[in-house]
């Protein structure tokens, strides 16, 4: 079970790898695994990404999460709603 929280997923081509300021945030020990921020920069924000990059199709599905809109987008619909019923 994975505890209550915002979450954010970031997808990258093939070997491509996300950097932080002291280096690599996962430490990847065999091709394909799965594991939470380990290496070096597992603490700090992404700087870049590096490594050779790949172009493709890919799916994700998601179970148990919920879309929670970006501040601005709620104010936007705000704002559309309050205009609305101004017209009226």
């Amino acid at each position: 079970m994975v505890a209550p929280g915002d979450y954010y997923i970031a997808i990258s081509g093939g070997f491509s790898v996300p950097v932080a300021l002291p280096g690599p945030i996962f430490n990847f020990g065999i091709p394909g695994e799965v594991s939470g921020p380990d290496g070096p920069g597992g603490f700090d924000p992404i700087l870049f990404w590096g490594g050779p990059t790949e172009i493709g199709l890919y799916r994700i599905y998601l179970e148990g999460a919920v879309f929670i809109p970006a501040p601005g987008t709620v104010l936007v619909f705000g704002l559309a709603a309050a205009a609305a019923r101004r017209r009226r």
